[in-house]
């Protein structure tokens, strides 16, 4: 299932360390009726800025140094987990949980082999579409130990800024739910647990109307977590091209709408 968009606005506490690699402002107004606690979670400058590819790693520079607003707000708990945004501090386990084979073979949108630098970019693009609402990049962590168990995801196109307005207007609504669980924690029903939670707040919070996720045929384990959500087939055996190469895999795309989860 994949996870992070190709999207990157910011607001940093320190815009111009980023100013070498300005391409355009641009002011983006989001569409949801958010609620309080989201709105805060927002509200930083109003100013923003388009990032190409190649100032990856200066983006991770500035983003070390200084923490985010979103950073100290977003924190959502089940009875075992508490999801937060990713931090540069997370990048060995980031780099542990997709190196492995036996997890990132049912992810297309991760490239393999991942590399220590695929890492810090992963977790720097997943920054940048926090701060700018097109993507919830959280990791998983025990209540208890505070130890990495994976990540899970809610990436929003219609706040995606590099889509056209019409590509936006045709996702309006629409979240689109990703997981991902270290090998060792497999079987323990985190996925399920933080997938719950994170439905509602979709749903909840951000007033998105219908959820969307295209697991792997062959990832049953996956396909019974969406199940048990209540999400339903739309749409089966749609081609995806995985981004480490290959051959194209057949999803099955599954669909929740609002109104539509299980108590």
């Amino acid at each position: 299932m994949g996870s992070g968009l190709e999207g990157w606005r910011t607001s940093l506490a320190e815009p111009r360390r980023a100013a070498d690699c300005l391409q355009r402002p641009l002011r983006f107004r989001f569409r949801q009726q958010l609620t309080p606690s989201v709105r805060r979670l927002h509200s930083t400058r109003e100013c923003g800025y388009i990032l190409p590819r190649p100032c990856w790693q200066s983006m991770q520079d500035s983003l070390m140094e200084s923490e985010t607003t979103v950073h100290r707000t977003l924190r959502l708990e089940t009875r075992r987990l508490i999801l937060r945004p990713l931090m540069p501090s997370d990048v060995t386990s980031i780099f542990h949980l997709y190196a492995d084979w036996e997890v990132a073979k049912n992810l297309s949108r991760i490239v393999f082999p991942f590399s220590y630098q695929a890492a810090q970019q992963f977790i720097a693009t997943a920054q940048i579409d926090l701060a700018q609402a097109s993507g919830y990049m959280l990791g998983m962590l025990q209540r208890e130990s505070d130890a990495f168990v994976g990540v899970i995801s809610l990436r929003i196109p219609s706040n995606d800024p590099q889509l056209s307005v019409e590509a936006r207007a045709a996702v309006a609504g629409l979240g689109i739910l990703g997981y991902a669980v270290a090998r060792p924690n497999w079987q323990q029903r985190y996925a399920s647990e933080s997938a719950t939670r994170m439905v509602a707040f979709a749903f909840d919070e951000l007033g998105l109307m219908r959820l969307q996720a295209s697991p792997l045929r062959g990832n049953r384990a996956s396909q019974r977590i969406l199940e048990r959500l209540n999400f339903r087939v739309t749409a089966a055996g749609v081609t995806e091209e995985p981004l480490y190469g290959g051959p194209a895999h057949l999803v099955d795309r599954y669909t929740l709408v609002r109104g539509n989860t299980t108590e």
